[in-house]
């Protein structure tokens, strides 16, 4: 399990399991990145196409959400986080 909170850290990470990959194949590397909060549509697909498991941390939305648009990230980016809709259609 590999702790990824932003975009840059989910984007660090899939790079990583594609290197791994490419060097040591294996089809069931059980690789899950969790939390995943600022994931975005492009970063689903390479999860799906790797094979990597996704578990999002939805209740940040619930405890932190508010605070997280006014302070930490702002509205735009706090309304995509945590995008299980997205996860879902994008594999």
């Amino acid at each position: 399990h590999i702790h990824t909170n932003g975009d840059e850290a989910s984007e660090l990470m899939l790079d990583a399991v594609e290197a791994a990959q490419l060097a040591y194949p294996r089809p069931d590397h059980r690789h899950t990145l969790q939390h995943c909060q600022m994931a975005d549509a492009s970063q689903f697909r390479r999860m799906a196409k790797l094979g990597v498991c996704v578990n999002l941390f939805a209740n940040h939305i619930y405890y932190w959400g508010d605070q997280h648009a006014a302070i930490t990230m702002g509205p735009d980016r706090a309304n995509r986080m945590d995008a299980a809709g997205t996860a879902q259609r994008e594999g």
